[in-house]
């Protein structure tokens, strides 16, 4: 589905935010309260990354996956993308020599096919323009049995749903759509898809594997 937002604003708001002087401190912080950093491990032992794989961090912002992705991923390639010159701007002073960059939509990503052996990607799909264009652009970039790893959001389940008004207007003033059906997404494109949620069912990973 497209969304009705456009690109440009999309781009607009993510490349101011990237570029304000404490936009990553703040971003770090919220990451640590939320413990968001756990959730980023899990979803990086999740793509099952084997030795030597070419990894992706598809819409890489700050790079908060760099260093948990390396950290496992030894000696594999990692190349980071993003729209937004300024985040990765941000992300390239904090990733070690070799990590490659690339400046592009995710819609239409200028790598050939059966390039990669892992996908990761963190509160990407929600924000997307073309959800389903960047799952298939996901898909073709990646080689045969490799994995696309997706972390986002969605609205609370159980008791806590009571919050998901407020939950669902805080998102959407970051352009996140957090009603969309990612994992249903998912297993339209990719086979062996396995999603775990977290916290009150608003925070899941999932994960597929390419045929």
């Amino acid at each position: 589905m497209v969304r009705i937002i456009t690109q440009k604003r999309i781009d607009a708001i993510y490349s101011t935010w990237g570029s304000l002087p404490l936009s990553y401190e703040i971003d770090k912080f919220h990451t640590w309260v939320t413990r968001d950093h756990l959730l980023r491990r899990r979803l990086v032992s999740a793509a099952g990354i084997g030795r030597g794989d070419r990894l992706l961090d598809m819409a890489c912002g700050f790079g908060h996956n760099v260093p948990l992705i390396l950290e496992k991923a030894k000696p594999s390639q990692l190349t980071c993308l993003d729209a937004s010159e300024a985040m990765l701007k941000r992300c390239r002073s904090r990733a070690p020599p070799g990590t490659a960059f690339v400046q592009s939509h995710t819609s239409k990503m200028p790598f050939k096919n059966n390039s990669f052996g892992a996908i990761f990607c963190t509160y990407g799909f929600t924000v997307f323009q073309d959800a389903e264009g960047a799952m298939k652009e996901a898909k073709r970039c990646l080689k045969p049995g490799g994995r696309l790893a997706i972390m986002d959001v969605k609205p609370f389940s159980g008791a806590a749903s009571i919050l998901n008004p407020l939950w669902v207007f805080y998102n959407k003033a970051w352009l996140s759509d957090i009603e969309r059906d990612i994992p249903g997404l998912m297993r339209k494109h990719f086979t062996r898809v396995k999603t775990d949620e977290f916290f009150p069912g608003c925070a899941y990973i999932t994960v597929g594997v390419k045929k």
